[in-house]
């Protein structure tokens, strides 16, 4: 029974030190490359196209938020534009509930990528990578307007 536990004990350790080989690896490889990081930078930065994004997904937001405050403005659950209140809470818990699926997705694949748990929140400086971390932003940068226009319809109706 003794000499059982030391081998399992032992092919335990051996795996550990294995999978911390190959986690090293991984790292190494992942930082040492600068035109991979170079690249990376690259794709994860703010364009143009992505603040007519932002503006696009603002202005369909607010315009929503008008539209049914108009076609809500007579009826009995939420008389005097209140819809537009409602609607504009909706349209930004939208945007965060999105924000932050992605950002656990992008955890799950990095732990996935690093082949350990620990490293899920470590950045992969993998092309994926850097357009989830572009979709974060954007969708960042339209969730601060819009918590603007849900906090401002909400105390004015």
């Amino acid at each position: 029974m003794e000499n059982k536990k030391t081998k399992l004990k032992d092919y335990r350790l051996s795996q550990k030190k294995t999978h911390e080989i190959e986690v090293a690896e991984a790292i190494n490889e992942t930082y040492t490359n600068r035109s991979q990081l170079s690249h990376y930078n690259q794709i994860k930065r703010i364009k143009w196209s992505s603040w007519l994004i932002v503006l696009t997904i603002v202005v369909i937001g607010a315009g929503l938020t008008w539209l049914v405050g108009y076609l809500a403005i007579n009826s009995e659950k939420a008389p005097n534009w209140q819809a537009t209140g409602w609607f504009s809470l909706a349209y930004t818990s939208v945007i965060f509930l999105i924000y932050w699926v992605i950002g656990f997705v992008r955890n799950k694949e990095a732990a996935k990528f690093f082949n350990d748990r620990r490293r899920r929140y470590q950045r992969t400086i993998q092309d994926w990578e850097a357009k989830i971390y572009l979709t974060k932003k954007i969708l960042l940068l339209s969730f601060i307007p819009m918590l603007i226009i849900t906090i401002v319809t909400n105390l004015i109706y």
